[in-house]
């Protein structure tokens, strides 16, 4: 009777049978539920490690930027110094221009003056020919 009693339970539809089958679904479950949290966790310390980095790099590109706007200060500081010196340039410049024409005036005055003696002297010696002829 034993022995009977024994083959019913371990019979393929028997009720070890089934709690054995209950048992290993409940342990693939487990074991799928541990991979799957194998799974996350190797996830997670990527997504860290990944955050880590960006982290990093928002660090150098924060410094980047903050030399980057320091280089533009002193470049606008620079282009204004330029900007000045260009207006006194330009000033400069129409200064020059003013004095070059008046000393090309001059010059063409100096030249004339300098034909004066020469012109006196021939209009002397025309006003003698024409008072030596009357």
């Amino acid at each position: 009777m034993m022995i009977d009693n024994l083959e019913k339970l371990t019979e393929s539809n028997g009720r070890i049978r089934s709690i054995i089958m209950e048992y290993d679904a409940k342990i693939k479950a487990s074991q799928d539920s541990e991979k799957r949290l194998k799974e996350l966790r190797e996830e997670r310390d990527s997504k860290d490690k990944e955050i880590l980095n960006l982290e990093q790099l928002i660090r150098k590109l924060d410094d980047e930027l903050s030399a980057l706007k320091q280089e533009e200060s002193r470049l606008a500081t620079e282009v204004n110094q330029l900007q000045e010196k260009a207006k006194i340039f330009h000033g400069l410049k129409t200064g020059l221009d003013r004095v070059e024409r008046e000393l090309s005036k001059l010059d063409q005055e100096r030249k004339d003056l300098a034909n004066i003696p020469q012109e006196i002297e021939r209009l002397e010696k025309k006003t003698k020919k024409i008072k030596g002829n009357r």
